[in-house]
């Protein structure tokens, strides 16, 4: 129980101290944002900051910081330390860090800051990888919430109405689709800024339900935070899942995760003022990270109680330890705020992907012909992609491994350009470098290890030790070059200021 309170503690010291430190690197100013220089009534709208902070928490959430602490948790209570130190160093920072930038070059997508800082040949490669994964993130985002309400709804619907019944998953499928479509093609202020603040709540107060009855639970009996037996017995093991790279991979939305930097423009072309970034960026990831442990919490003692579920699905997982906590009567209120958590994320990637490919087209604002074309292919590629994850569970994991690899990837591209950005104006970049060399090694370790043996996408399976020192040697270069990068753009900056 302490360690868990120690960590809950670790998140909010930290937005209040590495947060103030960033924000003092960055040194927001009382210049006028973009969101009223490029003022267009769709994308640039000027907003209340609780409602950028509002939109910004549910675009970046998902089902990740749920599915993060439940798997986190599996490697046992040193979970609850790692997870709110990465997300105060990792991803809050990377979070807030992304989102200035952006801010700063007046709500330019991911791709466009690449550019302007690692050069044009990387934001082609990013692009290359950017679109497939926001597809990936809308496919997964459409079948987790479908396959919620069909768990959900259809045996209530089949012991009411007919025992026949079924469909249920298509059925919230449409529905979620046409909620991306309209978040997409309405204005940001009519749709998003009318509806997310509901969202919010719902997912808010869904949250805080099963948080309070996790603590009279641990108040009430200290040992449900401790490891039991059957919980060891069932651990990740290092043979079949290593702490490094498996853990940083799949634990994302808790620690950090790159389609965050991806999501930030919506925000930014949106904000009134550059002061509000540190609560905007960094402490909706804080507030992530804090759903991240309380689901962990959770994890661990429905764990403890049966162990077993920890070789289960991530849907069958939550559904027992809603009805642990709350019980049926109760239950719906948090599993309405996943698939809220689910869908605005969803929701915002199909957004995010249409702007992209737009961008990469060279497709304007103004084109409404070219931009529905844009979406009707896109929804055509995702709508054959939902079909073929829901064909069987092995489907569904392969997106879900697709989706962290690709993520991840999004990361070190962001912090490396977060790094030369810093570089160019003189800042402790260190703050980026350090995170994105990491994640570097984390990510080619894993391309190097892992293979269909260990349930996760085709690689050439090589020991673990000499993935490790190749993804070393990766990684050396592209900090390397990064570095090379950053000192010639500042130079390049000087003599463009003499001239």
């Amino acid at each position: 129980m302490l360690l868990y309170l120690t960590g809950l503690a670790i998140l909010a010291v930290g937005y209040f101290t590495y947060g103030r430190f960033l924000e003092m690197i960055v040194n927001p100013t009382d210049a006028t944002t973009c969101a009223f220089t490029q003022r267009d009534g769709v994308d640039y709208v000027p907003m209340p900051r609780w409602k950028n902070m509002v939109i910004q928490l549910l675009n970046i959430a998902g089902t990740g910081p749920v599915v993060g602490g439940i798997f986190g948790i599996q490697y046992g209570k040193i979970s609850f330390i790692i997870i709110p130190v990465g997300c105060v160093l990792g991803g809050a920072a990377y979070d807030y860090l992304a989102g200035m930038m952006s801010l700063r070059y007046h709500g330019a997508n991911l791709p466009r800051s690449i550019s302007l800082n690692l050069g044009g040949f990387w934001s082609k490669a990013f692009s290359i990888i950017v679109i497939p994964t926001l597809l990936v993130i809308v496919t997964v985002f459409v079948n987790m919430p479908a396959k919620l309400c069909e768990q959900v709804v259809q045996p209530v619907a089949q012991q009411a109405v007919n025992p026949g019944f079924s469909g249920i998953f298509w059925v919230a499928a449409v529905c979620i689709f046409a909620f991306y479509i309209a978040a997409m093609l309405f204005p940001v202020d009519k749709f998003i800024g009318k509806i997310y603040p509901l969202f919010g709540v719902l997912t808010i107060i869904g949250t805080l339900a099963i948080f309070v009855v996790l603590l009279i639970h641990g108040f009430r009996n200290p040992a449900v935070f401790e490891m039991s037996e059957g919980f060891r017995a069932n651990m990740c093991t290092p043979e079949h899942y290593p702490f490094i790279p498996v853990f940083f991979m799949l634990v994302t939305c808790g620690l950090l995760s790159g389609f965050h930097a991806v999501s930030s423009p919506v925000v930014a072309r949106s904000m009134q003022s550059e002061r509000d970034g540190r609560c905007t960026f960094y402490g909706m990831m804080i507030l992530e990270g804090f759903i991240a442990m309380v689901w962990a919490g959770a994890a661990m003692v429905i764990f403890n109680h049966r162990p077993e579920l920890m070789d289960d699905n991530a849907n069958v997982i939550m559904a027992n330890i809603i009805n642990f906590f709350l019980g049926k009567r109760f239950a719906l209120l948090p599993i309405l705020a996943i698939i809220m958590l689910a869908v605005t994320t969803g929701g915002a990637a199909l957004r995010i992907c249409r702007m992209v490919v737009a961008e990469t087209l060279h497709v304007r604002r103004d084109e409404t012909r070219k931009l529905n074309v844009i979406v009707f292919v896109l929804i055509a590629v995702i709508s054959c992609a939902l079909w073929w994850s829901n064909l069987e569970d092995t489907s569904f994991n392969r997106f879900w491994s697709y989706l962290v690899l690709g993520n991840q990837a999004i990361a070190v591209f962001a912090l490396l350009a977060v790094t030369v950005w810093l570089m160019r104006q003189g800042k402790p970049w260190i703050v980026a470098f350090v995170p994105g060399t990491f994640m570097c090694f984390v990510i080619f370790t894993f391309v190097c290890w892992t293979s269909t043996v260990h349930h996760m996408p085709a690689g050439p399976g090589l020991p673990l030790g000499v993935s490790m020192a190749i993804a070393g040697v990766v990684a050396a270069a592209a900090a390397a070059g990064t570095i090379v990068r950053g000192i010639r753009m500042r130079e390049r900056d000087r003599r463009k200021k003499t001239k």
